[in-house]
């Protein structure tokens, strides 16, 4: 189909069973589009920032350091990494706090995995055929899909290379476009493309198509050279009353909105393709305005591990003091800097192994 004015679109028959759909080929990383790369930024950040604040709880907790191993910098980041994929470690946490962390990434690894694995299952389900001509330039490239027009009409001068497909009005045109089995064009005027897509529903518009912000834009310049057009004819053929009539009745429709009114009957209130009401088309990607919540929540829990791991430095300093006899609080303050320089050693003691079994002697 032909826009008004200068500007081109086109129009074609959406492909059947019989036909066989085209879609594009998908790249190499296809398997990353459902996140986006600002996702996969915040990801990878929110794992090495896990990381490092596993290692630095169980640095300054002391139940961590006391009653499980000496936790390494690279152990907590192959944890993270071993639970992200859901597989499970070695040896898990001993402190509530460190328990927190694994708590909080577990819980985004698993969320993060189904929003994944739905946002493909959805973009599978709901992939779109591709049209093999999206623009007025690809129809002169090809020899598959033929393209035609109304006789005597605004595209004429554009078909005259092709006059064996000048049809006689808009009706044929849109027979021919439905029984071509999706290997025919037809252009037309964008007033009229838009009528006719709103009563078949199994034609597609091909091409750009101006947006609502510029409908009434574009319905005004219609109307602004069709009223030149009759100013002019009038003053050409003085002896035609009906011009200037029809050009004031315009005019008055223009400005009272009724032209607005009768778009509004004719291509929105009657129109048989609209959607169903109340149906989305889901989740195609994650980005950060759907994602944000989610890191906002494992902030949280990272922030609050480190808050309950000096929070166990305090109860742990206080009943070392009291279980040694020491109730003061120069004691206290002394057992917790104790704690915290110990916490700042890059190499904390090991345990003692535990001593071998003895056998019994029969």
């Amino acid at each position: 189909m032909i826009g008004s004015g200068d500007r081109v679109t086109t129009c074609g028959a959406i492909s059947d069973s019989s036909h066989e759909p085209a879609y594009d080929e998908p790249p190499w990383y296809a398997f990353a589009r459902p996140l986006t790369w600002r996702v996969w930024l915040c990801v990878l950040g929110l794992y090495v920032l896990g990381s490092l604040t596993l290692f630095a709880a169980s640095r300054v907790s002391p139940y961590e350091r006391r009653k499980g191993e000496p936790t390494s910098l690279g152990g907590c980041f192959w944890f993270m990494l071993s639970s992200f994929f859901l597989r499970g470690a070695t040896q898990g946490p001993q402190a509530w706090s460190c328990r927190l962390v694994a708590v909080i990434w577990w819980w985004f690894s698993v969320l993060l995995l189904f929003l994944y694995v739905h946002v493909v299952a959805l973009s599978y389900a709901t992939q779109e055929t591709t049209p093999p001509i999206r623009a007025v330039e690809d129809l002169a490239r090809q020899s598959v899909v033929q393209y035609g027009a109304v006789g005597g009409g605004a595209t004429h001068a554009f078909f005259k290379a092709h006059p064996e497909n000048l049809l006689r009005d808009y009706e044929e045109g849109v027979a021919r476009v439905k029984s071509s089995n999706g290997e025919f064009a037809f252009f037309m005027e964008t007033l009229s493309m838009e009528y006719y897509l709103s009563r078949h529903c199994d034609l597609a518009q091909l091409g750009k198509t101006s947006r609502m912000a510029t409908w009434y834009d574009e319905k005004k310049k219609i109307l602004n050279r069709r009223k030149r057009k009759f100013v002019e004819s009038a003053r050409r053929n003085s002896g035609s009353w009906l011009m200037p009539l029809m050009s004031s009745a315009l005019l008055e429709m223009q400005e009272d909105g009724s032209l607005w009114g009768l778009d509004l009957k004719w291509f929105h209130f009657r129109n048989d393709c609209r959607e169903e009401p109340g149906r989305s088309p889901g989740l195609t990607h994650i980005d950060l305005y759907n994602f944000g919540g989610i890191v906002f929540v494992v902030l949280l829990g990272l922030i609050l591990a480190i808050l309950v791991a000096f929070f166990e430095l305090c109860v742990y300093s206080v009943a070392t003091v009291k279980k040694g006899g020491k109730t003061a609080h120069t004691s206290v303050r002394r057992q917790m800097k104790e704690e915290f320089r110990e916490s700042l050693r890059l190499n904390p003691p090991k345990r003692p192994p535990p001593p071998p079994p003895v056998e019994e002697m029969g």
